[in-house]
Protein backbone atom coordinates (compact mmCIF):
# COMPACT_ATOMS: atom_id res chain seq x y z
CA UNK A 1 0.00 0.00 0.00
CA UNK A 2 1.69 3.28 -1.20
CA UNK A 3 -0.19 5.14 1.33
CA UNK A 4 0.39 5.03 5.35
CA UNK A 5 -3.34 4.04 6.46
CA UNK A 6 -5.14 3.76 2.31
CA UNK A 7 -6.66 1.15 1.47
CA UNK A 8 -4.95 -2.04 1.89
CA UNK A 9 -4.51 -3.40 -1.56
CA UNK A 10 -5.49 -7.28 -1.46
CA UNK A 11 -3.98 -8.51 -4.71
CA UNK A 12 -0.48 -7.89 -4.76
CA UNK A 13 1.84 -10.60 -6.78
CA UNK A 14 5.42 -9.82 -5.07
CA UNK A 15 7.22 -7.64 -3.09
CA UNK A 16 10.47 -6.03 -4.14
CA UNK A 17 13.80 -5.85 -1.51
CA UNK A 18 16.80 -3.72 -2.32
CA UNK A 19 19.30 -2.82 -0.02
CA UNK A 20 17.28 0.06 1.01
CA UNK A 21 14.23 -2.20 2.23
CA UNK A 22 10.94 -3.29 0.50
CA UNK A 23 10.04 -0.98 -2.81
CA UNK A 24 7.13 1.15 -2.62
CA UNK A 25 5.35 -0.01 0.77
CA UNK A 26 3.93 3.34 2.66
CA UNK A 27 6.37 5.65 1.30
CA UNK A 28 4.14 8.09 1.26
CA UNK A 29 1.96 9.77 4.18
CA UNK A 30 -0.73 11.98 4.92
CA UNK A 31 0.05 14.70 7.59
CA UNK A 32 -1.54 17.56 8.95
CA UNK A 33 -1.19 20.85 7.42
CA UNK A 34 -1.66 22.42 11.10
CA UNK A 35 -2.59 21.23 14.49
CA UNK A 36 -5.66 19.15 14.89
CA UNK A 37 -7.88 18.25 18.04
CA UNK A 38 -8.72 14.49 17.67
CA UNK A 39 -12.32 14.34 18.01
CA UNK A 40 -12.33 9.88 17.32
CA UNK A 41 -8.70 8.23 18.05
CA UNK A 42 -7.47 9.93 21.64
CA UNK A 43 -10.16 12.35 21.79
CA UNK A 44 -8.95 15.52 23.05
CA UNK A 45 -5.18 15.12 22.18
CA UNK A 46 -3.90 17.36 19.47
CA UNK A 47 -1.94 16.51 16.81
CA UNK A 48 0.56 18.92 15.52
CA UNK A 49 1.17 19.83 12.22
CA UNK A 50 3.17 17.54 10.26
CA UNK A 51 1.34 14.68 12.20
CA UNK A 52 0.83 11.57 10.76
CA UNK A 53 -3.37 10.37 9.48
CA UNK A 54 -4.68 7.34 10.21
CA UNK A 55 -7.67 5.18 9.74
CA UNK A 56 -7.99 5.41 13.83
CA UNK A 57 -9.13 9.02 13.66
CA UNK A 58 -10.24 9.39 10.16
CA UNK A 59 -12.16 6.34 8.56
CA UNK A 60 -12.39 8.13 5.37
CA UNK A 61 -9.03 7.09 4.85
CA UNK A 62 -10.25 3.84 4.01
CA UNK A 63 -11.67 5.42 0.77
CA UNK A 64 -8.05 6.46 -0.46
CA UNK A 65 -6.82 4.05 -3.55
CA UNK A 66 -3.62 4.88 -4.58
CA UNK A 67 -1.08 3.35 -7.46
CA UNK A 68 2.65 4.48 -6.98
CA UNK A 69 5.73 3.75 -9.12
CA UNK A 70 8.75 5.64 -10.10
CA UNK A 71 7.23 8.49 -11.59
CA UNK A 72 4.78 9.55 -9.02
CA UNK A 73 1.43 8.40 -7.42
CA UNK A 74 -2.46 8.23 -8.80
CA UNK A 75 -5.00 9.45 -5.99
CA UNK A 76 -8.65 7.69 -6.07
CA UNK A 77 -11.38 8.43 -3.64
CA UNK A 78 -13.42 5.02 -4.02
CA UNK A 79 -17.19 6.18 -3.26
CA UNK A 80 -16.34 10.31 -3.01
CA UNK A 81 -17.82 10.75 -6.09
CA UNK A 82 -17.27 14.62 -6.12
CA UNK A 83 -13.67 14.04 -6.10
CA UNK A 84 -11.85 13.23 -9.15
CA UNK A 85 -8.37 11.13 -10.30
CA UNK A 86 -5.44 13.03 -9.72
CA UNK A 87 -1.62 11.72 -10.94
CA UNK A 88 0.57 13.26 -8.69
CA UNK A 89 4.61 13.77 -10.49
CA UNK A 90 6.80 13.12 -7.93
CA UNK A 91 8.17 16.08 -6.34
CA UNK A 92 12.03 16.93 -6.39
CA UNK A 93 14.30 15.05 -3.60
CA UNK A 94 15.46 18.20 -2.41
CA UNK A 95 16.22 20.15 0.65
CA UNK A 96 14.16 23.39 0.02
CA UNK A 97 11.08 20.56 -0.51
CA UNK A 98 11.52 18.93 2.96
CA UNK A 99 8.85 19.63 5.63
CA UNK A 100 8.69 18.28 9.08
CA UNK A 101 6.87 15.23 9.75
CA UNK A 102 5.90 12.41 12.56
CA UNK A 103 4.97 9.22 12.71
CA UNK A 104 4.19 8.25 16.26
CA UNK A 105 7.48 8.88 18.57
CA UNK A 106 9.60 9.28 15.49
CA UNK A 107 10.24 12.74 14.21
CA UNK A 108 11.81 13.76 10.92
CA UNK A 109 11.24 15.68 7.43
CA UNK A 110 9.83 14.26 4.28
CA UNK A 111 9.22 15.25 0.63
CA UNK A 112 6.31 17.64 0.03
CA UNK A 113 4.41 16.72 -2.69
CA UNK A 114 2.93 20.20 -3.60
CA UNK A 115 -0.62 21.88 -3.62
CA UNK A 116 -2.51 19.36 -6.00
CA UNK A 117 -1.93 16.44 -3.97
CA UNK A 118 -2.70 18.92 -0.76
CA UNK A 119 -5.83 20.05 -1.98
CA UNK A 120 -7.02 16.97 -3.14
CA UNK A 121 -6.37 15.42 0.17
CA UNK A 122 -7.97 18.43 2.46
CA UNK A 123 -11.40 18.10 -0.02
CA UNK A 124 -11.43 13.82 0.71
CA UNK A 125 -10.82 14.89 5.06
CA UNK A 126 -12.31 17.36 5.42
CA UNK A 127 -9.60 19.56 7.18
CA UNK A 128 -6.40 20.78 5.79
CA UNK A 129 -3.75 18.03 5.36
CA UNK A 130 -0.84 18.12 3.02
CA UNK A 131 0.53 14.70 1.29
CA UNK A 132 4.73 13.77 1.32
CA UNK A 133 7.09 10.94 0.25
CA UNK A 134 9.96 9.67 1.85
CA UNK A 135 13.25 10.79 1.42
CA UNK A 136 16.65 9.47 0.56
CA UNK A 137 18.10 12.79 1.58
CA UNK A 138 16.43 12.13 5.64
CA UNK A 139 15.96 9.06 5.42
CA UNK A 140 13.92 6.85 8.24
CA UNK A 141 16.06 3.93 9.62
CA UNK A 142 14.18 0.79 11.47
CA UNK A 143 14.08 0.94 15.02
CA UNK A 144 16.67 4.16 14.38
CA UNK A 145 19.64 2.15 13.62
CA UNK A 146 21.29 3.17 9.97
CA UNK A 147 22.39 -0.69 10.13
CA UNK A 148 18.94 -2.18 10.37
CA UNK A 149 17.98 -0.32 6.53
CA UNK A 150 14.94 1.73 5.49
CA UNK A 151 11.59 1.56 6.79
CA UNK A 152 9.16 4.06 4.88
CA UNK A 153 6.08 5.30 7.59
CA UNK A 154 4.98 2.20 8.53
CA UNK A 155 4.15 2.09 12.62
CA UNK A 156 7.98 0.71 13.03
CA UNK A 157 9.03 -2.15 11.21
CA UNK A 158 8.89 -2.83 7.54
CA UNK A 159 7.24 -5.89 7.74
CA UNK A 160 3.68 -7.84 9.01
CA UNK A 161 3.52 -10.95 8.67
CA UNK A 162 0.39 -13.49 9.16
CA UNK A 163 -0.81 -16.67 8.87
CA UNK A 164 -4.08 -17.78 6.43
CA UNK A 165 -5.11 -20.69 9.03
CA UNK A 166 -4.86 -17.86 11.76
CA UNK A 167 -7.16 -15.69 9.89
CA UNK A 168 -9.48 -18.47 9.06
CA UNK A 169 -9.40 -19.37 12.51
CA UNK A 170 -10.24 -15.33 13.70
CA UNK A 171 -13.08 -15.84 11.57
CA UNK A 172 -14.29 -19.02 12.97
CA UNK A 173 -14.23 -17.31 16.40
CA UNK A 174 -16.73 -14.09 14.34
CA UNK A 175 -18.60 -16.98 13.43
CA UNK A 176 -19.10 -18.83 17.09
CA UNK A 177 -19.89 -15.13 18.46
CA UNK A 178 -22.66 -14.49 15.93
CA UNK A 179 -20.71 -11.43 13.98
CA UNK A 180 -19.65 -10.94 10.28
CA UNK A 181 -16.55 -12.36 9.41
CA UNK A 182 -13.96 -10.02 7.94
CA UNK A 183 -11.41 -10.30 4.62
CA UNK A 184 -7.96 -10.45 4.75
CA UNK A 185 -6.71 -7.31 4.24
CA UNK A 186 -8.24 -5.68 7.48
CA UNK A 187 -4.74 -7.10 9.25
CA UNK A 188 -2.40 -5.06 6.77
CA UNK A 189 0.10 -7.81 6.69
CA UNK A 190 2.95 -7.66 3.47
CA UNK A 191 2.79 -11.40 3.99
CA UNK A 192 0.33 -14.14 4.46
CA UNK A 193 1.95 -17.11 5.15
CA UNK A 194 0.33 -20.51 3.72
CA UNK A 195 0.71 -24.28 5.00
CA UNK A 196 1.03 -23.64 9.02
CA UNK A 197 -1.54 -24.33 11.87
CA UNK A 198 -3.30 -21.77 13.24
CA UNK A 199 -0.69 -19.08 15.07
CA UNK A 200 1.72 -21.21 14.13
CA UNK A 201 3.25 -17.76 13.14
CA UNK A 202 4.35 -16.59 16.70
CA UNK A 203 7.14 -19.41 16.85
CA UNK A 204 9.27 -18.37 14.29
CA UNK A 205 11.81 -16.51 14.91
CA UNK A 206 13.61 -15.90 11.54
CA UNK A 207 12.95 -16.54 7.60
CA UNK A 208 14.66 -16.17 4.26
CA UNK A 209 14.27 -16.95 0.56
CA UNK A 210 16.75 -17.33 -2.40
CA UNK A 211 15.62 -16.31 -5.76
CA UNK A 212 16.56 -18.38 -9.13
CA UNK A 213 19.66 -15.79 -9.37
CA UNK A 214 21.29 -17.13 -6.14
CA UNK A 215 20.41 -13.60 -4.13
CA UNK A 216 19.19 -14.00 -0.74
CA UNK A 217 17.47 -11.83 2.35
CA UNK A 218 16.68 -12.66 5.22
CA UNK A 219 14.15 -11.31 7.94
CA UNK A 220 13.89 -11.40 11.70
CA UNK A 221 11.43 -11.42 14.42
CA UNK A 222 10.91 -8.09 15.72
CA UNK A 223 7.62 -7.81 18.02
CA UNK A 224 4.57 -9.09 17.93
CA UNK A 225 1.77 -7.05 16.10
CA UNK A 226 -0.56 -5.42 19.16
CA UNK A 227 -3.87 -4.80 17.67
CA UNK A 228 -5.40 -1.46 16.82
CA UNK A 229 -9.26 -0.03 16.03
CA UNK A 230 -7.93 -0.72 12.09
CA UNK A 231 -8.82 -4.81 11.68
CA UNK A 232 -12.20 -3.75 12.90
CA UNK A 233 -12.52 -0.68 10.47
CA UNK A 234 -14.49 -1.59 6.93
CA UNK A 235 -12.00 -1.16 4.11
CA UNK A 236 -15.31 -0.19 2.23
CA UNK A 237 -17.68 1.53 4.43
CA UNK A 238 -14.86 2.96 6.98
CA UNK A 239 -18.03 1.36 9.56
CA UNK A 240 -15.73 0.90 13.01
CA UNK A 241 -17.01 -2.21 15.51
CA UNK A 242 -15.22 -4.31 17.93
CA UNK A 243 -15.51 -7.66 17.00
CA UNK A 244 -12.42 -8.71 15.68
CA UNK A 245 -10.58 -7.50 18.67
CA UNK A 246 -12.95 -8.73 21.25
CA UNK A 247 -13.37 -12.41 19.94
CA UNK A 248 -9.15 -12.30 19.95
CA UNK A 249 -9.48 -11.39 23.51
CA UNK A 250 -11.76 -13.68 24.88
CA UNK A 251 -9.55 -16.72 23.02
CA UNK A 252 -6.29 -16.39 24.34
CA UNK A 253 -4.88 -13.80 22.78
CA UNK A 254 -4.75 -10.83 24.94
CA UNK A 255 -1.22 -11.20 26.98
CA UNK A 256 1.75 -9.08 27.58
CA UNK A 257 4.94 -8.86 25.78
CA UNK A 258 8.18 -10.85 26.83
CA UNK A 259 10.64 -8.05 26.20
CA UNK A 260 11.63 -7.09 29.79
CA UNK A 261 11.66 -2.84 27.90
CA UNK A 262 8.25 -3.43 27.41
CA UNK A 263 7.04 -5.53 30.27
CA UNK A 264 3.52 -5.17 32.35
CA UNK A 265 2.10 -3.66 28.72
CA UNK A 266 -0.98 -5.52 27.91
CA UNK A 267 -2.04 -6.19 24.74
CA UNK A 268 -4.44 -8.61 22.17
CA UNK A 269 -1.58 -9.72 19.73
CA UNK A 270 -2.45 -11.15 15.98
CA UNK A 271 0.72 -11.38 13.71
CA UNK A 272 4.18 -10.86 13.59
CA UNK A 273 6.85 -7.73 12.88
CA UNK A 274 9.84 -8.56 10.85
CA UNK A 275 12.93 -6.65 9.57
CA UNK A 276 15.38 -7.29 7.06
CA UNK A 277 18.86 -8.36 8.29
CA UNK A 278 20.72 -9.32 5.26
CA UNK A 279 19.72 -7.16 2.54
CA UNK A 280 20.15 -7.60 -1.85
CA UNK A 281 23.83 -6.86 -2.89
CA UNK A 282 24.02 -2.59 -3.65
CA UNK A 283 21.72 -2.40 -6.87
CA UNK A 284 20.51 -5.80 -6.55
CA UNK A 285 16.71 -6.51 -6.50
CA UNK A 286 15.15 -9.26 -4.87
CA UNK A 287 11.23 -10.12 -5.97
CA UNK A 288 9.06 -12.51 -3.48
CA UNK A 289 6.57 -13.44 -5.40
CA UNK A 290 3.03 -15.02 -4.61
CA UNK A 291 3.61 -18.85 -3.72
CA UNK A 292 7.22 -18.45 -2.68
CA UNK A 293 8.94 -20.93 -0.29
CA UNK A 294 10.50 -19.48 2.86
CA UNK A 295 12.65 -21.18 5.00
CA UNK A 296 12.02 -20.72 8.74
CA UNK A 297 13.32 -21.25 12.08
CA UNK A 298 11.61 -21.64 15.21
CA UNK A 299 11.45 -20.74 18.76
CA UNK A 300 9.39 -19.83 21.54
CA UNK A 301 6.56 -16.88 21.23
CA UNK A 302 7.80 -13.65 22.22
CA UNK A 303 4.49 -12.75 24.45
CA UNK A 304 3.05 -14.22 27.01
CA UNK A 305 -1.38 -14.91 27.58
CA UNK A 306 -2.88 -13.65 30.41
Amino acid sequence: MPIKSSRAEPNVTSLVFSDSGLFNDRMYLFVEAEDHKNIKYSVGKTSPKGHFLSQREDPVMTKVVAEADESGIKLSADGADNLADVNIASVEDAATNLIDVSVWDWHGKAVDQGEVAAQWGTELIGRPVRLVKASSLAPRHVLDDNKKGVVGFADKYPLLITNSASELAVNQMLVDANKPQVPSNRYRSNIVLSGLEAFEEDQIISFSYTDVSGNNVVFERGTPCARCPIPDTDQITGELRRDVRSVLGKNGRRGTYSDPAKAGEKAIFFGVNFLLTKFPETGTEVELPLGAELIATYGEPNWVAN
